[in-house]
């Protein structure tokens, strides 16, 4: 239930003033060490993928384990009970989508290939029209290792109302306001299993900006955001090299995962500039940063504990270092009233130190919600919840629910609704635009 607002507005175009250059001593290290491994498997990779592109897969000589081919066609129909604050404005949008992906596997499923493509058209916002490759990846599994290498998604964390260790990939502004979708992200990932811990190594060569919504869209501030000329930090702009390594493991009832990123942050600053047309916009200026996160959760029966944490150090001394949190817990009432019901009641905490220059506006937070599963053969589910703002006890409630009908069909709706926003609140340039959306979905 993420919900993503970049909202720090800087008057000017700013020249941050360098700390100098962080070192990636660590993972510098650990590459050299393994590095004869890596390479072995490097290059029994490419040349496993590089036969599977020229000599096709019926031609591989391997087993199939498994092959997969779904296509989902979703219709999208949104409305908003009050008119928009600003011009060009609707309060009703509707969409069509489709979603299509491959998977096969061969050689005892050691080793795969995913391909997920996605499309969507919308009525209103031209910024939504677009195509997306969210997945086209090759993995291959030797012994120990497993290598990764093309488009992918990669997901960390626990907790409910907010992500904040999940860093790999970029939000996709323009598919969902709570900032759940993401675009598919370019990476060679490593990983390397054992008793003690399953160990990930990643490189991206290539940055992903976030997409925004356009004027005709709702859901924006009162100045529109120039996702095609973004500003960089680093002068190689979107061709700077990123880095990820991440530890994760289980000791019987806790989970836990440590990670640390450097490269260019997924959030962007707004830069207010003025255009050719004499408009003034929002330029997104990307900063390179360090931070480390840690997720934690303990299973005692009915309860889960989570936690995520980070420490973001920025390079230029234009940002402050900052410290973010998510503490809670979901208790689970399985069968309720002998019914086969499950209800999950879930309390978090929010914090972060950057208080109102938070990217995410959660400095002071507590989110409240109900997860309700009906263990139906239709899978109907429910999630309703709500986050509240401790300082100025504004309110942002939301509702999702989901069901499945006929064979191929399903359906979902999703309800936002602000509630007591103030006009000093971050939210507040968008609390005309609670909305209600129904989506159907056909698989075939």
């Amino acid at each position: 239930m993420l919900i993503t607002l970049p909202i720090k507005v800087v008057p000017i175009k700013v020249v941050p003033k360098k700390r100098g250059p962080i070192k990636i001593t660590l993972l510098n290290t650990v590459l050299t060490k393994i590095a004869p491994t890596v390479a072995t498997v490097i290059i029994r990779t490419l040349l496993n993928a590089v036969r599977m592109v020229f000599l096709g897969f019926a031609f591989t000589g391997y087993a199939i384990a498994s092959q997969d081919l779904s296509t989902a066609i979703e219709l999208e129909s949104t409305w908003f009970p009050r008119d928009g604050a600003y011009a060009n404005q609707n309060r009703e949008n509707f969409s069509l989508a489709l979603t299509s992906k491959y998977g096969k596997s061969w050689r005892n499923d050691r080793q795969s290939f995913t391909l997920e493509a996605f499309m969507r058209l919308d009525s209103k916002d031209k910024e939504r029209n677009h195509f997306e490759l969210r997945e086209f990846n090759y993995i291959s599994s030797i012994k120990q290792w497993e290598i990764e290498i093309g488009i992918s998604r990669v997901f960390w964390g626990v907790t409910e109302s907010e992500h904040l260790v999940d860093i790999i990939n970029q939000t996709d502004l323009v598919e969902s306001f709570d900032g759940e979708s993401k675009l598919g992200q370019p990476l060679l990932r490593m990983a390397y299993f054992s008793d003690f811990g399953d160990s990930h190594f990643i490189i991206m060569p290539y940055f992903r900006a976030r997409s925004f919504v356009g004027e005709h869209a709702r859901l924006h501030g009162q100045l529109l955001v120039d996702a095609d000329h973004p500003l960089y930090e680093d002068a190689d702009k979107e061709n700077h090299w990123d880095f990820a390594a991440r530890w994760e493991s289980s000791f019987s009832l806790l989970d836990i995962g440590i990670a640390h990123f450097y490269g260019t942050s997924r959030d962007p600053v707004l830069v207010a500039s003025i255009a050719a047309d004499q408009n003034t916009y929002l330029q997104p200026f990307y900063k390179l940063i360090h931070q480390t996160g840690v997720d934690l959760q303990l299973t005692l029966d009915n309860l889960m504990i989570k936690h995520e944490s980070i420490y973001r150090r920025y390079q230029s001394d234009q940002e402050k270092d900052f410290y973010a949190q998510v503490s809670g817990f979901e208790y689970t009432y399985y069968a309720l009233f002998d019914s086969a019901i499950d209800v999950g009641l879930i309390s978090e905490y929010l914090f972060s130190s950057q208080e109102n220059n938070s990217l995410t506006a959660f400095d002071d937070n507590i989110f409240l919600g109900a997860r309700l599963n009906f263990n139906t053969v239709d899978s109907a589910s429910c999630l309703v919840g709500a986050i509240i703002d401790l300082r100025s006890s504004a309110i942002l409630f939301r509702l999702e629910t989901t069901k499945r009908f006929y064979d191929a069909w399903s359906g979902s709706l999703e309800f936002n609704q602000f509630i007591s926003v103030p006009d000093d609140n971050l939210f507040s340039q968008i609390k005309r635009d609670s909305y209600l959306r129904l989506l159907v979905e056909y698989y075939f």
